[in-house]
């Protein structure tokens, strides 16, 4: 058996750089992910807070 890498395809490649987020935000790019981020999503994610503690 070979432990060589197979190069990848030219249309492997192209679908990496498709795949990435790499000027997805336009003009929001320096947020990145956080845009996905509503206020739907806060909403959600406080209704699984158990207990409020301020952290150090």
């Amino acid at each position: 058996m070979s432990n060589r890498r197979k190069i990848p395809t030219k249309e492997q490649i192209n679908g990496y750089l498709k795949d990435t987020n790499g000027g997805r935000w336009r003009t929001k790019s320096g947020a990145g992910a956080i845009n996905l981020i509503t206020a739907e999503k806060r909403i959600e994610a406080s209704r699984l807070v158990k207990q409020v503690r301020p952290y150090p």
